[in-house]
């Protein structure tokens, strides 16, 4: 079967000016600090690169075993604001010149509205195509947001989706599945429509492990954490490498600590690699052993180490069932500290239980921590009751409020589509900007003082790299 794979883009933002400002030293600073082994050439084109979505790709190998023929699609991280129209007029042209039979689309919850704006008119310009919904939204979906998917795709597809694409297709097509479906198949990376990928995203695992699920995480690999072999994540690593131009390789495990001889052997394969490359780590805090620390240190590729601590308050982080203490945290951070590591952590407003008080908490720790050297970067969003989260499936336990199922919106860069016992929505926003405003505040002054007021050869209108590309 001739089957086109497509990663749906997200609606554009219309970032307020502080926003614009936060991003501007946010990535000022990355550059100096992050991706200093990345040529400024490169840098300039990281808002212009199709982006990686390795599930996808994923799914592409296992097709190709399987000898269908495969084509990719996915968006620029910084898509204009008419993005939407150009981007389908790329799969119209893709289903016309490759005869393609079936669409199978990848979308978060923000991008559904495209996803099934895409389907729709597929169905009316190539009535015998079908279309298949996946990702992150799709897993979440329960009751009247699947049977929303169900009416606008011929398939929806739940969990991991190598499997269930592979029988949907036997199903149409009255044949049998030919070849053997591998746990955690290598990414067909050839397909990706660049020349360059300066930064890449390789996983040696997915899920983090963790024994309860945090209540704003909708991973759907929680409850079937899949380990790859070191050795195919390090061969992907050195194809990016030879074939990609790639120079920073982050690792997007949800928790790449989560063993620590395991992390031990794979940070030793860093080290030992001949290659000019440096690292980004992502973990839980709590799996941040001395030892894994002082190793990332000695292995001289690590750029950066990424946490997430989402509150300062603890009523909040314990109300959130994050298994974190603060204090521990900051201990941690000392440590990294300690032996040199560049460390990038994330937080959140608007989680249950969120007053006033305890967001501006967190916010004065976010600033407290950059100014006294604990952290180098802090990402401040609005918690997102994504579908298939405890924030969304069980929001009234949560004092949480749903305001409205308008998809586009549910990203937290905007007005949040929920409220709080204690905040409105425009109450969280309104935090949010603050948390923005105080930490742009300190990015500014210290990177003024140490690098000058230099702007950043990185044009990104938000987190292009992180997690995201």
């Amino acid at each position: 079967m001739r089957i086109l794979l497509v990663s749906v883009p997200a609606p554009a933002v219309r970032q307020t000016t502080i926003e614009k400002e936060f991003w501007k030293w946010h990535y000022a600073l990355k550059e100096k600090l992050t991706y200093k082994n990345i040529p400024k050439r490169a840098l300039k084109n990281f808002g212009n690169l199709e982006n990686q979505n390795v599930g996808l790709l994923s799914i592409a190998r296992v097709l190709l075993e399987n000898n269908h023929k495969v084509s990719y699609l996915a968006p620029m991280p910084n898509p204009g604001l008419q993005e939407k129209d150009f981007f389908f007029k790329k799969i119209l042209g893709l289903i016309k010149s490759k005869k393609i039979e079936m669409a199978c689309f990848s979308a978060h919850t923000c991008a559904i509205p495209n996803a099934i704006s895409f389907a729709k008119q597929i169905r009316m310009a190539f009535p015998d195509v079908l279309a298949v919904i996946g990702g992150p939204h799709a897993n979440g979906a329960k009751g009247k947001d699947l049977e929303e998917l169900q009416k606008n795709f011929d398939f929806v597809v739940q969990g991991p989706g190598e499997k269930q694409l592979l029988e949907i297709i036997a199903k149409t097509e009255g044949t049998k599945i030919k070849a053997k479906i591998p746990v955690f198949p290598f990414p067909a990376n050839t397909l990706l429509n660049v020349k360059e990928l300066p930064a890449a995203r390789v996983f040696t695992s997915l899920g983090c492990r963790k024994c309860s699920q945090c209540v704003f995480c909708a991973d759907i690999h929680n409850k079937n954490f899949v380990a790859r072999p070191l050795e195919k994540a390090f061969e992907e690593i050195q194809d990016f490498y030879n074939n990609f131009n790639t120079r920073y390789v982050y690792f997007g495990d949800e928790n790449f600590f989560f063993e620590e001889k395991r992390a031990l052997k794979a940070i030793k394969k860093v080290k030992e690699l001949d290659l000019r490359l440096d690292f980004g780590f992502q973990a839980r805090i709590t799996n941040a052993s001395e030892k894994i620390l002082s190793s990332l240190a000695a292995s001289n590729k690590c750029s950066e180490v990424q946490f997430g601590i989402e509150s300062a308050n603890q009523e909040i982080l314990n109300l959130s069932n994050k298994g974190l203490s603060f204090e521990y945290a900051k201990h941690v951070l000392a440590k990294a500290k300690k032996h040199g590591l560049t460390t990038h952590c994330y937080f959140l407003t608007g989680l249950p239980g969120e007053t006033r008080e305890t967001a501006m908490q967190t916010i004065r720790a976010m600033c407290s921590l950059l100014e006294k050297g604990l952290t180098d970067f802090v990402e401040y969003r609005i918690a997102v009751p994504f579908p298939g989260s405890p924030m969304y499936d069980q929001a009234e336990k949560y004092g949480i409020k749903i305001l409205s199922r308008n998809w586009g919106l549910y990203r937290g860069e905007n007005k949040p589509q929920h409220s709080l016992t204690a905040l409105s929505q425009e109450q969280i926003y309104s935090l949010y900007l603050k948390g923005l405003e105080e930490v742009t505040k300190i990015y500014k002054q210290k990177h003024i003082q140490k690098f000058g007021s230099e702007k950043s050869n990185i044009a990104a209108q938000s987190a292009i790299i992180e997690g995201g590309f």
